[in-house]
């Protein structure tokens, strides 16, 4: 599933259980993208990465909770949509 097809990944996302889950998965397609198209603009998807992996470490540092987990990883995706 494609992250930029907003529609078909939030009916992906609604049969996940919990925020983990959700955000866990937004990272991972997140994650995938940024891969795919690193070498067309390495800069631009490097703030992308950065923000991904401080969101993550946050959560793992038990700094945030599932919930702010999954808001952040929401932010990080509508941004990463919009393009910027």
């Amino acid at each position: 599933m494609d992250i930029l097809n907003e529609e078909e990944f939030e009916d992906e996302l609604m049969r996940l259980g919990s925020p983990r889950a959700k955000a866990d998965a937004i990272r991972t397609r997140l994650a995938k993208h940024i891969n795919e198209k690193w070498d067309e603009n390495p800069a631009y998807y490097k703030k992308f990465s950065e923000r991904i992996e401080e969101v993550l470490n946050e959560y793992k540092n038990k700094r945030i909770s599932e919930a702010e987990y999954l808001e952040k990883m929401r932010t990080v995706m509508k941004d990463f949509r919009k393009g910027y």
